[in-house]
């Protein structure tokens, strides 16, 4: 403490010089290059006012409870599907990315929302029905002769490389927007407590 404090007290200016002289590298002893001055920044939170305004922490607080909910549907989907068929299936984030992509372009082509949702879990539980029928099975049937547990887990992984490449073939990889559900246009903001 005493030694930052040492460092905060201003020094006079010959000081300040010798302290910019520093000696350049690789040998070149006698030549001298001066460097700047550094920045000397003192926090002082109680007069910068840093207190948070009520709508900045519902935003943080909501911004948090959205991101904990992602990780926790991520984390029960998991559970979930390991549940059911005792393996755990990796490609599950890559069917959302399909279901989104698909949403987001029924919804610019102009179908109506409930009808988006219906399609979409159609197209998912036929994409689903198809992974486990195609890829899966055949790895059941086979047992441990093959690969054992890690079989489920490459072909699952392998399913969804194939996904990610097929979707970028057809949507692309630059950022696309979505229509808003619940506003007019682009650029109407819902707020609620003044938070949007």
């Amino acid at each position: 403490a005493q030694r930052l404090l040492q460092l905060l007290q201003p020094r006079d200016v010959a000081q300040r010089q010798d302290q910019r002289l520093a000696v350049l590298p690789s040998g070149l002893d006698g030549l001298r290059r001066q460097l700047p001055d550094p920045p000397v920044v003192v926090a002082d939170l109680s007069q910068r006012g840093a207190s948070m305004s009520t709508a900045n922490f519902i935003q943080l607080f909501l911004s948090g409870l959205t991101m904990g909910a992602l990780y926790a549907l991520t984390a029960k989907g998991l559970f979930i599907a390991h549940l059911a068929t005792t393996r755990m299936n990796f490609g599950q984030g890559e069917f959302l990315m399909i279901a989104a992509y698909l949403s987001m372009t029924l919804l610019l082509v102009g179908v109506p929302v409930i009808l988006v949702a219906v399609l979409v879990i159609a197209v998912l539980a036929l994409m689903g029905w198809g992974l486990e029928r195609i890829a899966l099975r055949p790895l059941d049937r086979l047992k441990s002769l093959v690969g054992g547990q890690y079989s489920w887990v490459l072909t699952t992984m392998g399913v969804a490389l194939i996904m990610q490449n097929v979707a970028t073939l057809v949507w692309g990889k630059s950022s696309q927007y979505s229509p808003p559900l619940f506003s007019a246009s682009r650029d109407n903001v819902i707020k609620i407590m003044g938070v949007g």
